[in-house]
């Protein structure tokens, strides 16, 4: 993903990606809710949706993790499921 910046934003039970650059789609994963948004590439732009059914981050100064469980959605249609862990230490 040459080109592309790719951000989080922790706040209480969501975490919100960014996408900026050659790619773009924003994506927020927040329990027991959809989240839905264009993902748009150089080839064209497709909906992509996500359902989250795990949701923690527990960040401070010193480090934490962000750990995410999620149902991926490519056009309405059922992709995959997923889960996304990152530890962050400084």
């Amino acid at each position: 993903m040459e080109g592309t910046t790719t951000s989080l934003k922790i706040k209480p039970n969501r975490v919100t990606l960014n996408r900026m650059g050659t790619t773009a789609h924003r994506a927020t994963f927040e329990e027991g809710i959809w989240s839905s948004g264009l993902y748009v590439t150089p080839y064209g732009a497709i909906e992509m949706s996500v359902w989250s059914t795990k949701v923690e981050a527990d960040l401070t100064e010193e480090g934490g993790s962000i750990n995410l469980k999620y149902e991926l959605q490519l056009d309405r249609e059922k992709i995959s499921n997923n889960s996304l862990e990152i530890t962050v230490e400084t």
